[in-house]
């Protein structure tokens, strides 16, 4: 399957910092399989190389679930500690596919001993899953996983296995992100009440 390069119809950037120097961070970034380990629902098949990887990653967003298969190219930069993943995916049950691109750049923090790996992440959705992942809810959802990713990430740098019983608890499930997104959105809101409730008094 060819991976070609495409522009991607939205791009947001994201960031976190993990407590691992910046050289030991980027050789992780280099294991393919424990990457892959980090983030929930994804899956390989067969043995990735460095510049290639073939896989699974499986999303329920409510009544739909969706795996989505394909593959990835890696390109990593030793001198400027960044890289880029480009990958393309299909499920055939929702008709849906998708392209998308990950950056990422890798800048010392607390004097080299820590990491804060910067994010730019694109990506194009068709098929019935676009029709209700809207930016909003793709860019909040992408943000939690990200945070998930950095804790299994940190884990994995410290010698530790990724959290996870089962695959079946590592899939990406919308409903339940979605319910952490509406919990933390009413807290916002309630802040901001209380707030303006506060400055009337």
């Amino acid at each position: 399957m060819a991976i070609p390069d495409f522009t991607p119809e939205k791009i947001f950037e994201d960031h976190f910092t993990v407590a691992y120097p910046p050289e030991r961070v980027f050789d992780m970034f280099g294991d393919v399989a424990r990457v892959a380990a980090c983030l929930p629902g994804a899956s390989l098949a067969g043995v990735p190389t460095p510049e290639r990887v073939e896989g699974m990653i499986r999303v329920t967003l409510g009544p739909i679930s969706a795996n989505f298969r394909g593959a990835a190219r890696i390109e990593r930069d030793l001198e400027s500690l960044s890289g880029r993943i480009l990958g393309i995916g299909s499920d055939q049950r929702s008709r849906s596919s998708t392209q998308g691109e990950i950056r990422y750049r890798l800048v010392p923090t607390d004097q080299g001993a820590a990491t804060r790996v910067e994010l730019s992440i694109g990506y194009s959705l068709m098929g019935m899953l676009a029709q209700i992942a809207r930016e909003g809810l793709v860019r909040d959802l992408a943000g939690r996983l990200t945070a998930d990713f950095a804790r299994n990430l940190e884990r994995q740098l410290s010698g530790i296995q990724p959290a996870g019983p089962a695959a079946e608890a590592r899939n990406l499930n919308g409903v339940s992100l979605l319910i952490g997104l509406l919990r933390t959105r009413a807290r916002r809101v309630l802040q901001r009440v209380l707030g303006r409730y506060n400055l009337g008094e």
